[in-house]
C-alpha cells in the first residue's frame, strides 16, 4: 500500500486532518456568534499564518455548532471592483453555499442585494438559525487607495451589519493589525471585537509534527520534534512545509520500514525549506513598511540570541542607520505586533528561527538600506525635487529641496551627497563639513572621501594652531595613514617640542615628541627627566634627613641606587642612613615604651641607642628616667604647676570671699528696706487708727443729732415739706457714712494682717542674716586654713627644690663622667668590656635616688632577662597580643630561633623578638626553650 505524505505546505488545511490547534479562536467566534449583541468578529495576523485554513475550518465545524450557515467569500483581487459587482459575486456564493438558484440583481444591485434579495435569503432560514459571512483577505479594501472602498463599500457595509444582527453574522479576516487600517475602516470596526491569530503553542506543534504518525508514514524521535519547535515556534505553514520535505525526504529511497526521523534529518532540510518557502516569505517580507524591514534586517544579523534596544540601536548606526525618524524607533513594537520578534532578557529575538535565517541570508542590511531613502515618501519627493533643480544648474533653488528631504529623513544617502557637493562647489565649507559629518554617522563609507577632503582644506586655511591639530586629528580618525595630515601632525608637534626644550619644559616637551612619534628626541628628553628626577630626589632625601625623617629618607635611597646603578658613587651612602634609621627606630620605641610605662623595655632600647650614640637626641635622660623612674623636667614642671595651682587657689578662695561680703551687703540693704517698709506701714496704721477715732466721734456725734431730730419729728408732725426734704438728705448722709464706716472698718482688718505678716518676714530675716554670718565665719576659718596649707606646700617645695638641684648637679658630674670614659671605651675596648661598663654605671645610678626627698620611693632596677629557645612546630604565628584573638604579625617555620624577653601572668605566652627584628607574642609550649622561662618579667 502506497504511503502519503499528510503534511499540506503552501495551501489552506481547514477542514481536513491537517488543521490542528486553534482552540482559542474557534471559541472566540463562537462566543461572538451566541452574544445576541454581537454579530462580527475580526481574525487578524501576519501572512501565512493560518488565517484561511481558520475560515475553511469554520465552514465544516460551525454548521456543529449551532444553527449557523456560515459562507467564505474571499475578496482577494476585488479592490478595483465596482460595489454592485462585489455584491453580485457575494449573491452567487451565498446562494450556491444554500443550494439556492443564482440571483439575479438587476440594474441597481446595491438596493437590490440589501432591500430584497437578501432579506428574502435570511427568512429561508430556518427559526433561530443566521447566516455566516466568512469574509477572507477584508482588509485589501482598506487600502486608502481604494476609490470603492472609500466611497461607497464600507458605509453600505455599516448599513448591512446592523439591518439583522439576530440571522446575519460577519467573521472579517485582515493581514494587518486593526489600528493600521485607514480611518474609514477603523469606524466601520471601532465597536467589534478582535482575535489575533498567531503563532501555534508547542503542544499543538508536537502533534502537527506527528501527523504522519497517525498513517503510519514516519516515527518522530523527541529530539527531532523538539528541533522542529525551535526552528518554527509553531508557525504553521513553515511548520507543515518542513516536514513535508522531512518527510518527502525520508522516502527518495523507498524504505521498507517506517523510518524514524531524528534532529539530523531536521538540519539536512534547512536550506531546501528556505527555497522551498521563498515565495511565501517574499510575500511576507513585502507586507512589511520599509522601516521595519531595516531593523528585521538588523535583529536577523544579530544572531540567534536576545538583543537589546540600544545594542539594535548601536548596530543599526555602525551600519550607517541612525534611529531618529518615528518610523525606525517605532518599528520594534510594530515587529512585535505582527508577531515576527518578541521580547526577551530585556531585549528582542525573532519568534522564528527559520524566518531569522531567511532574512539574514536574502536580506542583508547592507542590502535593505536602500529602502532608507522610501521610508518617508514626502522626503523622497523633495529629493527628486532637488535633482531636477541640480540637473538645470539651479543650485540655489536645489538647496531648500535638499535640505527639506533632509529634514524629513536625515538617513537620506543621495541628499546628502548631493547637497554636500553643492555646498562644496559654493565654497560653503563649514556647512559642508557639518552635513558630511552628520551623514558619516549614517554612511561611512559614502561620507569619508568627502569629508577627508573638506578637512584637509579647513586645515590649510586655519590660522591658529590648535584648530589645524584638531582638523589633522579628525582626518587621522577617519583615515590613519592620509599623508598630508600625518606629515602636517608631526611638523606640529616638533615645533611644539623644540620650544618646549628651550624653555626647559622637559615634560611637554616629552608628550610633545611622543605625539610627534620620534623615539630619539623622547630618549633625550627622558634621559633629561631622569637626571633631573635624581637631583630632586636628593634634595628631598636631604630635607627629610634635616627632619629627622630617617626611614623615609632611606627608602628614597634605596630607590636610588636601584634606579640609578650607573651613579652608585654619588649616592648616599645605604649603610650611614640605615644605622641613622636604625637609632631612630630604636629611640622612637623606647620612648613610646617609656610613655607606656614598659621601664624594662625601653631601658634595653635606650641602652642600644647609647651604645651607639651616647649624644643621640635626650637618650641618656630618658635613659635615667626608665632607670630611676624620675624625670627632673617633669619635676620641674610639675611644680610650676603646683605654684599656678596654687595662685589660682588663692585667686579662686579671694573671689569667693569678695562674692559674699557682696551677698552679705546686698542682705544688709534688703534688711534695711525691709525696716523702713515696716516703718512706714506702722506709721500708715497710726494714722488709720485716729482716723478711725475721729470717725467714731462723728458717728456717735451724729447717733446724738439723728435721735434729737426723732424727738423733734414726734414733738413736729406739721413740719413742712422742706423739713421733710431735709430729713430724707440727712438720712441719705448717715447712709454714707455707715458705708464709709464699714470700709474703715475692713482697711483696718487688712492693715493688721499685712502688720503681721511684716512681723513675721522680720523674725526670718533675721534668721536667714544669722545663718549668713554663721556660714561667713566658717568660710574665713577655711580661708585661714588653706592659707597655712599653701604656705606649708610653699615650704615643702622649696626644700624638695634645693634637694632636686642637689641631685641634678651630682647627676650632671656622674653623666658627664661617664660620657668621657663611654666615649673611649668604644673606641679602645671591646663589645664585652663596654657591656661591663653599662652595668657598672647603672649600678652606679641606683644610688643617686637616695639624694631624693624621704618621701621618694626609690624604684628597684629590674634586670633584663633573655630566654633563647627554637621553634618545635611546623608553622608558628608571632602575634600582636597574648591570645589568638590578636592580629598575626609574621609567620615562623620549624627550627626558626627566637628570644624570649617577657610573659605574660599565666606564663602560658611569651614576648619574643625574631632575627628580623619584630616582636609580639607566641604560645609557651610551641618551642624548646633554653633556660627558664619563670624568671622573665610578666607584661600584659
Amino acid at each position: 500500500m502506497m504511503k502519503l505524505n499528510p503534511y499540506i505546505a503552501g495551501n489552506p488545511v481547514g477542514g481536513g486532518e491537517a488543521f490542528i490547534g486553534r482552540a482559542d479562536v474557534l471559541r472566540e467566534v463562537v462566543r461572538v456568534l451566541r452574544n445576541p449583541h454581537q454579530n462580527a468578529i475580526v481574525l487578524y495576523g501576519q501572512r501565512r499564518i493560518g488565517k484561511t485554513s481558520i475560515l475553511q475550518h469554520l465552514t465544516a465545524w460551525l454548521p456543529h455548532e449551532g444553527p449557523y450557515h456560515p459562507v467564505l467569500f474571499d475578496l482577494q483581487d476585488k479592490a478595483t471592483w465596482p460595489l454592485g459587482r462585489v455584491l453580485q459575486e457575494l449573491a452567487q456564493t451565498i446562494a450556491h453555499a444554500l443550494d439556492h438558484p443564482n440571483p439575479d440583481l438587476g440594474t441597481d444591485p446595491e438596493t437590490a442585494f440589501r432591500d430584497e434579495w437578501l432579506p428574502a435569503i435570511l427568512d429561508s432560514l430556518p427559526n433561530s438559525a443566521s447566516l455566516v459571512l466568512l469574509l477572507d483577505e477584508f482588509d485589501v479594501l482598506a487600502d486608502p487607495k481604494s476609490e470603492q472602498a472609500a466611497v461607497a463599500f464600507f458605509p453600505y457595509l455599516r448599513g448591512l451589519i446592523a439591518s439583522d444582527p439576530q440571522r446575519l453574522d460577519f467573521v472579517f479576516v485582515i493581514g494587518r493589525n486593526v489600528a493600521d487600517l485607514a480611518n474609514i475602516a477603523l469606524s466601520l470596526f471601532k465597536s467589534i471585537p478582535h482575535q489575533r491569530v498567531s503563532l501555534l503553542n508547542q503542544e499543538d506543534t508536537v502533534k502537527l509534527v506527528r501527523l504522519a504518525e497517525t498513517n503510519h508514514s514516519l516515527r518522530w524521535s523527541d529530539d527531532a520534534t523538539e528541533r522542529v519547535w525551535q526552528l518554527t515556534n509553531g508557525h504553521p505553514f513553515l511548520t507543515q512545509q518542513l516536514c513535508y520535505l522531512v518527510w518527502e525526504q525520508a522516502y527518495d529511497d523507498e524504505p521498507e520500514d517506517t523510518p524514524l526521523v531524528t534532529p539530523n534529518e531536521v538540519e539536512a532540510v534547512i536550506p531546501n525549506v528556505l527555497e522551498a518557502s521563498r515565495n511565501a516569505l517574499e510575500w511576507l517580507w513585502n507586507g512589511l513598511p520599509p522601516a521595519e524591514r531595516v531593523v528585521a534586517s538588523a535583529l536577523a544579523e544579530a544572531g540567534l540570541g536576545p538583543i537589546s534596544q540600544e545594542s539594535l540601536e548601536r548596530l543599526l548606526r555602525d551600519s550607517g542607520v541612525v534611529v531618529i525618524i518615528r518610523e525606525l524607533q517605532d518599528a520594534p513594537q510594530l515587529l512585535q505586533e505582527w508577531d515576527l520578534i518578541e521580547p526577551a532578557d530585556g531585549g528582542y529575538r525573532f519568534r522564528v528561527e527559520l524566518l531569522r535565517c531567511w532574512i539574514a541570508e536574502r536580506k542583508p542590511l547592507s542590502r535593505v538600506q536602500e529602502e532608507l531613502d522610501r521610508i518617508q515618501p514626502l522626503a523622497e519627493g523633495y529629493f527628486q525635487t532637488g535633482k531636477g533643480h541640480y540637473q538645470l544648474g539651479e543650485l540655489e533653488e536645489a538647496i531648500p529641496q535638499l535640505r527639506q528631504a533632509i529634514r524629513l529623513n536625515p538617513n537620506h544617502l543621495r541628499a546628502n551627497e548631493l547637497l554636500a557637493d553643492i555646498l562644496l562647489t559654493q565654497d560653503q565649507v563649514t556647512e559642508a563639513r557639518q552635513l558630511l559629518e552628520s551623514l558619516y554617522q549614517y554612511y561611512p563609507a559614502a561620507a569619508r572621501p568627502r569629508l577627508v577632503q573638506v578637512l584637509l582644506l579647513q586645515a590649510r586655511k586655519a590660522e591658529d594652531e590648535d584648530e589645524q591639530l584638531a582638523l589633522y586629528e579628525r582626518v587621522l580618525q577617519l583615515e590613519p595613514n592620509q599623508p598630508e595630515a600625518v606629515n602636517s601632525r608631526q611638523q606640529i608637534w616638533i615645533k611644539r617640542g623644540d620650544e618646549d626644550l628651550a624653555r626647559n619644559n622637559l615634560d611637554k616637551a616629552l608628550r610633545a615628541y611622543q605625539q610627534a612619534n620620534l623615539p630619539e628626541y623622547v630618549a633625550k628628553v627622558e634621559a633629561l627627566l631622569r637626571h633631573r628626577r635624581l637631583e630632586d630626589a636628593q634634595r628631598e632625601m636631604v630635607l627629610l634627613q634635616g627632619a629627622g625623617k630617617y626611614a623615609a629618607a632611606l627608602g628614597i635611597a634605596k630607590q636610588l641606587h636601584q634606579d640609578y646603578p650607573e651613579e652608585r658613587d654619588n649616592l648616599p651612602d645605604l649603610e650611614l642612613l640605615e644605622r641613622k634609621t636604625r637609632l631612630d627606630d630604636l629611640y622612637q620605641r623606647a620612648v613610646g615604651a617609656l610613655q607606656a610605662n614598659d621601664r624594662a623595655v625601653a631601658q634595653k632600647l635606650l641602652a642600644e641607642v647609647v651604645s651607639l650614640e651616647p649624644t643621640y637626641h635626650e637618650a641618656t635622660r630618658y635613659l635615667h628616667k626608665a632607670v630611676t623612674g624620675l624625670d627632673v623636667e617633669e619635676l620641674q614642671l610639675e611644680l610650676e604647676k603646683e605654684k599656678e595651682i596654687r595662685q589660682q587657689t588663692k585667686a579662686q578662695a579671694q573671689d569667693e570671699m569678695n562674692a559674699r561680703e557682696k551677698k552679705i551687703k546686698l542682705l544688709q540693704d534688703r534688711l534695711d528696706a525691709e525696716k523702713e517698709t515696716r516703718q512706714q506701714v506702722e506709721d500708715a496704721l497710726e494714722k488709720e487708727t485716729e482716723t478711725r477715732s475721729q470717725n467714731q466721734k462723728e458717728i456717735e456725734k451724729l447717733h446724738y443729732q439723728l435721735e434729737t431730730e426723732s424727738h423733734l419729728r414726734q414733738k413736729v408732725e406739721t413740719d413742712t415739706q422742706q423739713e421733710i426734704e431735709r430729713r430724707r438728705k440727712l438720712e441719705i448722709e448717715v447712709a454714707n457714712l455707715q458705708g464709709q464706716l464699714k470700709a474703715e472698718t475692713e482697711t483696718r482688718r487688712k492693715a493688721e494682717e499685712i502688720a503681721q505678716q511684716e512681723s513675721k518676714r522680720s523674725f526670718q530675716f533675721e534668721a536667714e542674716l544669722k545663718q549668713l554670718q554663721d556660714q561667713l565665719k566658717t568660710e574665713i576659718e577655711v580661708r585661714q586654713k588653706a592659707e597655712a596649707t599653701i604656705e606649708r606646700m610653699t615650704r615643702s617645695a622649696y626644700l624638695s627644690q634645693t634637694k632636686i638641684t642637689e641631685v641634678e648637679t651630682k647627676l650632671n658630674t656622674e653623666r658627664s663622667a661617664w660620657e668621657t670614659t663611654a666615649k673611649t671605651s668604644f673606641q679602645k675596648i671591646s663589645v664585652l668590656t663596654f657591656l661591663l661598663i653599662v652595668a657598672t654605671l647603672v649600678i652606679l645610678l641606683s644610688w643617686i635616688p637616695s639624694f631624693l626627698p624621704e618621701s621618694t620611693v626609690t624604684p628597684t632596677l629590674v634586670a633584663v632577662h633573655e630566654v633563647a629557645g627554637a621553634v618545635t612546630v611546623f608553622r608558628l604565628g608571632v602575634r600582636s597580643g597574648p591570645g589568638i584573638e590578636f592580629n598575626r604579625l609574621v609567620r615562623l617555620s620549624k627550627n626558626d630561633q627566637l628570644t624570649a624577653v617577657a610573659r605574660n601572668e599565666a606564663g602560658d605566652w611569651v614576648f619574643v623578638q625574631v632575627p628580623d627584628g619584630t616582636e609580639g607574642w607566641v604560645p609557651s609550649s610551641v618551642a624548646s626553650w633554653k633556660g627558664d622561662l619563670s624568671v622573665l618579667p610578666t607584661r600584659e
